[in-house]
């Protein structure tokens, strides 16, 4: 009889059954001296009036061990009847529903008993399709004494805390069909006509399906695009997913104001690395601070950058007739090291030249020997040996004449020309 019962009660359009279990602890006095924590459950009925708003009706029963000290020779028990409202997030389009309830009761506890109860939970649906959720849920209940149990034996209000599981039975309300053919309205191409094809008579022929309309006019049909109201950009950065896209780099510069629109940054649109006020694709030192004038790099003391070259404003010494670098070169090597690491994009030739006193085969591998350490010491100091080609001249390529001392001095030489970097294979 009872499941039958139950069983016309679900087939409810928006009805729903709920079973709480749980523990109860009296917080109030006498009662938490009298009694101690015991277990509770009910029985909730719920109509949906909306899809967030229940009407309920509650059958709840309690028992409380006693104590010691308990005046009582029984336990405390309360059987009541009650009703409320709950709201909850709607549970056709949620996996997690968190609710709360309001409801007033009558409970029979040896007298009459007037108890107002507040909970809330949190409900779990396995799955999307689901009838069911089982979650946790807490519950504050002031139960209001209406009347003595015998004459002059003195009651009480009493304040109670649960906690506890519960498991939900629901059915939702069957999506509209206005004109009774079995089509839900969403899916019928006449929703108030009724028919066997696709919700219309044999009569009528339906609409085309929808598959091909781009209602945004971008090329992409409304399937398969995410905004059918906006058309895309079309600017090759996700242009299959229909959407416009105003800040490919989303640097809070839209594209059409942005120098730099796939790299962030806050110059115009464009990373600015060093803080120097030279975007970084036009800075030629992008991790050191320097001056616009100057292309984003520092100012040098003995080394000026051209287009060409490295031009220095000293000579590197060598021991006479060998390979060997002076000491004295030490801080000019180390400033044509600083220069190489600011300016990542720059390759050199380091080009070694000598007078034309000795054979010109010893000048010759003199010269090579000479660039080829200059290039060991700037390795030395952290270079990447890729960026840099040793070559030696001999005296095939003086600068002055090689008839006086000062112009053989001149023409004995080391220089630093800039050549296009050769790419690593892949």
């Amino acid at each position: 009889m009872l499941a039958s019962v139950l069983a016309l009660a679900l087939a409810a359009p928006g009805f729903g059954a709920r079973v709480d279990l749980g523990v109860t602890l009296p917080i109030s006095t006498p009662q938490a001296t009298y009694f101690t924590p015991g277990p509770g459950g009910s029985f909730t009925g719920e109509l949906g009036l909306l899809s967030f708003l229940d009407v309920e009706v509650q059958l709840s029963y309690l028992l409380l061990p006693r104590t010691e000290a308990s005046p009582t020779t029984g336990s405390g028990t309360v059987l009541g009847i009650g009703a409320g409202v709950r709201l909850h997030r709607v549970i056709s389009d949620s996996l997690l529903v968190p609710w709360g309830e309001v409801l007033v009761s009558y409970g029979a506890s040896g007298g009459s008993r007037l108890p107002l109860t507040v909970s809330t939970g949190l409900s779990f649906k396995p799955m999307k399709n689901a009838g069911f959720l089982f979650g946790v849920f807490a519950r504050l209940q002031h139960v209001f004494a209406l009347a003595a149990a015998e004459p002059g034996y003195a009651t009480y209000d009493a304040t109670l805390l649960s906690f506890g599981v519960s498991l939900e039975f629901f059915l939702a309300p069957p999506p509209p069909d206005g004109d009774g053919d079995g089509f839900d309205d969403a899916a019928d191409d006449c929703p108030t006509e009724a028919g066997p094809e696709r919700g219309c008579p044999a009569s009528v022929t339906p609409p085309p399906p929808a598959s091909d309309a781009d209602s945004d006019k971008d090329g992409i049909p409304d399937t398969m695009d995410r905004c059918v109201d906006a058309a895309e950009d079309k600017d090759t950065y996700q242009d299959e997913d229909g959407c416009p896209d105003l800040d490919d780099d989303a640097d809070g510069v839209p594209d059409a104001k942005d120098a730099c629109p796939r790299a962030a940054g806050a110059l115009n649109g464009c990373p600015d690395t060093d803080g120097d006020g030279v975007a970084d694709r036009e800075d030629a030192c992008p991790r050191v601070k320097g001056l616009p004038a100057d292309k984003g790099c520092p100012k040098y003391k003995d080394i000026v950058v051209t287009d060409v070259k490295l031009e220095i404003k000293q000579k590197i010494f060598f021991a006479f007739g060998t390979t060997k670098i002076l000491p004295k070169s030490d801080p000019l090597l180390d400033e044509v090291a600083t220069v190489l690491q600011d300016r990542p994009a720059i390759c050199v030739r380091i080009e070694g030249h000598t007078d034309n006193k000795g054979a010109k085969e010893a000048n010759l591998a003199l010269s090579t020997g000479r660039a080829e350490a200059v290039r060991d010491a700037l390795a030395g100091r952290g270079l990447d040996d890729t960026r840099m080609v040793a070559q030696g001249y001999g005296q095939t390529l003086p600068i002055d004449s090689n008839g006086t001392l000062e112009g053989r001095e001149n023409n004995r030489r080391v220089e630093f020309v800039i050549i296009p970097c050769v790419a690593e294979a892949p």
